[in-house]
């Protein structure tokens, strides 16, 4: 695999007098002088395509079409780099090059290399977003194939995936499992609430939410609920109380404590235990 490097711009007073002056062979690539004081930085593969030896002159033509390999050779440098961190799909290599104020050729000319090199492939991409990062994230359908859309991957490629409903649902079940330990303090009902908005935010359907939520069991102490009703239903009198008597005040109690998730029979208790 060529080596790639940074271009270094070169001012040229006098271009159809250019000559190469000095070469030096860097960790970076090949480092080429010109008579000017100018240098540029190429590729192996660059500077074997011209032949470049110390006295060799350069007219402006070559000179130019030299720039451009040293910049195509520093765009694909960028590009490599990137891509040794983490893989990219081509719309995202192609957007961080493009933000480099580069050619939009090429941009081109380094995307098709890559993809020769088998260094960009968008089926690759998909496989592993879906191993490393759906997955385990425990996405579900809507959100695997919006972000792979944002991604750039063509909906072509989307469309073959396959997406088994009872691993979906197996998925949406794990999450429960997760959520529900940390929703343990909230009411019951309004713990049910939020699993199935939170599995909806998650990619997953409504249907497999509901099926879900109904299929795991989510834990429940009644004595940690009945303490937290006591504590919501003081602060709910103390503030309707002020306004309201009677029956008035016993709808607004009922109406605050139902939208927080406690159940009906647990709270009509409570209000009849405090003579409302």
């Amino acid at each position: 695999m060529p080596m790639s490097m940074r271009c270094i711009n070169v001012s040229r007073r006098n271009p159809g007098e250019l000559t190469v002056s000095e070469i030096k062979s860097l960790k970076k690539g090949i480092e080429v002088s010109f008579s000017n004081g100018g240098k540029l930085l190429l590729s192996p593969d660059s500077y074997t395509e011209f032949h470049l030896y110390s006295g060799k002159e350069i007219s402006p033509s070559e000179y130019k079409e030299l720039e451009r390999f040293a910049e195509s050779d520093a765009l694909y440098s960028q590009a490599l780099s990137w891509l040794s961190r983490s893989r990219l799909s081509i719309k995202e290599t192609r957007q961080r090059l493009s933000e480099k104020n580069a050619d939009p050729k090429l941009v081109e000319t380094v995307i098709s290399r890559l993809e020769s090199q088998h260094l960009l492939d968008d089926e690759a991409y998909v496989k592993e977003y879906l191993e490393y990062r759906a997955y385990p994230s425990l996405y579900g359908v809507k959100r695997i194939r919006f972000e792979l859309s944002q991604k750039g991957i063509g909906d072509d490629l989307i469309s073959k995936l396959s997406f088994p409903e009872e691993k979906e649902i197996k998925r949406a079940e794990e999450f429960v499992k997760l959520q529900a330990r940390k929703l343990s303090n909230v009411p019951l009902g309004q713990r049910k609430r939020k699993l199935l908005m939170a599995l909806q935010s998650r990619g997953f359907s409504l249907e497999v939410a509901e099926q879900a939520t109904a299929s795991v069991s989510i834990p429940f102490d009644p004595k940690k609920e009945r303490t937290s009703l006591e504590m919501e239903f003081a602060k709910a009198k103390a503030h309707y109380e002020v306004k309201y008597q009677g029956y008035d005040l016993r709808e607004r109690i009922y109406g605050r404590l139902a939208r927080k998730g406690y159940r009906s029979a647990d709270i009509k208790q409570i209000l009849e235990e405090n003579d409302l």
